[in-house]
């Protein structure tokens, strides 16, 4: 029987009992919690403490770190320990003056859990469950913290719990993971959790493969899609039924995909001594890579068949690897070397690393280099060692043959010069960019650095050349991209006649992309543009015609704020009004979460402080929550509310989310000396073995 129905049973003094039962939890707890602390001190005792409303002992008991590292080693995972901290939560934050040096440790033993918990593979508790620690793998399973990570790890322990003959167990974890399913409102990630789901089914319950692949067909993204076929044929060939899995491998959608299924089939196929099935599936692995028309994705997967490649001639087929493997990915062999020597050090180690994959990687090897060496040179306050990095890795950029590829690492080097207070060499490498989509990117960040440093004549005339180069741009996408982004830049500069010119040409643009998404985030940015020169009937305009209601809820907030803080109460609280009846018709509860935390951010910016509590206290999703709140809290302790501020703030710490990145300033802002005192606390969390 439960501690806490104990207290209430005839004839047992109450006081008594828990008097006894405390004394007793106390004295493991002075013992460091020794693995001889009997069960009911697991989860009977935070029972009763949460029954009985003992905040302050329950508090303590969740603030405990000896206690951690023993409900870890009774439990297997910190499921029982995030648990007691979430109960601590609650019944601290609902305190008529919440402690927030009690709230903040709470929240910061919780976060270094959930970090613990990711930085573990989730594939662990399946490991854990093929060792045959099933209770172990099920309570790792139960501390992931991400939703969609959470229900894979169930279903892989389902998996396996079926095979080791505990149906019972695998069909409780399978409806336990599937509903789980249902809460993420994510597509994507929905797409992948039915994916995984597929695979499972395939694996286990389902030897013919029908239902699994049903489940797999109603997955309508390609890349997702892609993947479930993957998992299939990796079944059907565990199965032993090679032409089932070849099929599956067929029908995947993406072709960079494909290749990557059917080059493990051929692997497979050599392991079992078929040669002839190797060689067919990489003959057809090798037509898949021949229709990838993105120059990285097809120089990755010719990559990946020279080691197909290999051990074919490791099977003795090495004719055969010579005719499947052509001259062009005997170049991209070649490249790699041929760049690593064209550059001298620092960037030789670095460029030898990353490119050892061909030559589409060149991309994300000079881009490595940029990132690392030149920004880092500059904001070390050492410029020559930043114009020599960036010598290098220029001589990186020029060695890219695809011009959209190395226009892409053009325009990053250049904005990196620029970071580095050299804008006469960032200027002319922007010059120097053929792709016109990326040559205006560079020219609008330019003129942007330019306006920033006082330079206004310079900025101008980067302005005029983005200006008359995104004229020549021919997808219009792109085109009305560029356009409002050197609207914004002009509406920094306080050039009211380019952004007029400008904003009437993006928005004239705009109206026909077939992308609503694109379309929206140039109306967007238009908006934005428009109401900093000043022009609030303008800019409102252009929100009302956005169709994405995230978008517009956005927009209309942020015009709310900037009517505030122009004086225009009226306009102020109209657009406020609007953009949160807006908000609450999107059906999405994380779109809408999202858009009710912008406007109560907006709220905070306007000055309306009632709203954006009233706003922030309705938002369901806990980080969303978090933020809000927290950002309400910041301006009220600056209003000079400390009290209401700590309340908000209680809230926000106290929120169903491990994260603290929402709170974490505005608490050290308004209320220091907690942080201060937590800071032992805060090491050794973070840096302590459980």
């Amino acid at each position: 029987m439960p501690v806490a129905a104990l207290i209430g049973v005839v004839g047992v003094d109450a006081a008594d009992m828990a008097s006894s039962i405390h004394d007793s939890v106390d004295s493991y707890a002075r013992q460091g919690w020794p693995d001889t602390t009997p069960g009911y001190a697991v989860r009977d005792y935070p029972d009763l403490l949460i029954a009985t409303g003992d905040t302050s002992r329950l508090s303590a008991l969740a603030r405990d770190p000896r206690r951690h590292a023993f409900l870890l080693r009774a439990t297997g995972s910190d499921y029982a320990a995030e648990a007691e901290i979430a109960a601590a939560q609650r019944l601290v934050a609902g305190q008529d003056e919440p402690d927030l040096q009690a709230l903040l440790e709470l929240a910061v033993y919780r976060n270094a859990m959930a970090l613990r918990n990711q930085c573990l593979p989730f594939a662990q508790p399946g490991v854990w469950a093929r060792l045959s620690r099933l209770d172990h793998a099920e309570a790792l399973a139960r501390a992931i913290p991400h939703p969609d990570a959470r229900a894979a790890a169930l279903e892989d322990v389902a998996a396996v719990a079926a095979q080791a003959g505990d149906p019972d167990r695998a069909s409780r974890l399978t409806t336990e993971a599937e509903t789980l399913a249902r809460t993420i409102t994510d597509p994507q990630d929905h797409a992948q959790v039915l994916a995984e789901q597929a695979t499972a089914a395939a694996r286990v319950s389902d030897p013919d493969h029908a239902e699994a692949e049903v489940l797999a067909r109603t997955i309508t993204d390609p890349e997702d899609l892609s993947w479930a076929l993957i998992g299939l044929a990796g079944a059907a060939a565990e199965a032993g039924d090679p032409e089932r899995a070849e099929a599956l491998a067929r029908a995947i959608p993406d072709p960079d995909r494909k290749v990557w299924a059917l080059g493990q089939l051929a692997y497979t196929a050599v392991e079992a001594g078929d040669p002839d099935r190797a060689v067919r599936l990489a003959t057809e692995a090798e037509a898949a890579a021949r229709t990838i028309t993105i120059p990285y994705y097809q120089a990755r997967a010719l990559d990946e068949l020279l080691d197909l490649a290999g051990a074919l001639v490791d099977a003795e087929q090495a004719d055969v690897a010579v005719e499947a493997l052509d001259g062009d990915a005997a170049d991209i062999a070649g490249a790699a070397v041929d760049l690593d020597g064209a550059v001298g050090d620092p960037a030789h180690g670095l460029t030898g690393e990353v490119l050892g994959g061909g030559r589409g990687e060149a991309l994300v090897g000079a881009r490595v280099v940029l990132g690392a060496l030149v920004s880092d040179g500059a904001k070390a306050g050492d410029p020559d060692r930043a114009s020599r990095l960036a010598t290098e890795a220029e001589a990186i950029a020029r060695t890219i043959t695809d011009p959209r590829d190395q226009a892409s690492v053009l325009e990053d080097l250049a904005a990196a010069t620029a970071l580095a207070g050299d804008l006469d060499r960032a200027e002319a490498l922007a010059h120097a960019i053929t792709n016109p989509k990326h040559q205006a990117q560079a020219l609008t960040e330019l003129a942007a650095a330019a306006a920033e440093a006082g330079d206004a004549d310079h900025a101008s005339q980067l302005a005029n050349d983005a200006e008359a180069v995104a004229r020549t741009i021919l997808d219009p996408d792109d085109q009305a991209r560029a356009l409002a982004q050197l609207a914004s830049v002009a509406a920094d500069a306080g050039d009211p006649d380019r952004l007029s010119r400008l904003a009437s040409e993006a928005e004239a643009l705009a109206r026909d992309l077939t992308d609503s998404h694109i379309r929206a985030w140039v109306l967007d940015e238009l908006v934005t543009a428009t109401a900093q020169a000043g022009d609030l009937d303008r800019a409102e305009a252009l929100a009302r015609t956005i169709t994405d209601l995230n978008y517009q809820v956005d927009s209309l907030a942020r015009l709310g704020a900037a009517a505030a803080r122009d004086g225009d109460a009226d306009r102020a609280s109209r657009l406020a009004g609007e953009a949160e009846a807006l908000a609450r018709t999107i059906t999405d509860p994380e779109g809408q979460a999202r858009a009710l935390g912008d406007v109560a951010r907006a709220a905070v910016r306007a000055g309306d402080l009632d709203r954006a509590e009233a706003l922030a206290r309705t938002i369901t999703d806990p980080d969303s929550q978090q933020q809000a709140l927290a950002e309400v809290a910041s301006a009220v302790a600056q209003a000079g509310d400390l009290d209401r501020a700590r309340g908000l703030l209680a809230l926000a710490l106290s929120a169903d989310s491990p994260e603290i990145v929402w709170w974490i300033e505005a608490l050290s802002q308004s209320f220091p000396d907690v942080i201060a005192g937590a800071r032992t606390m805060f090491l050794g969390a973070y840096t302590s073995e459980p």
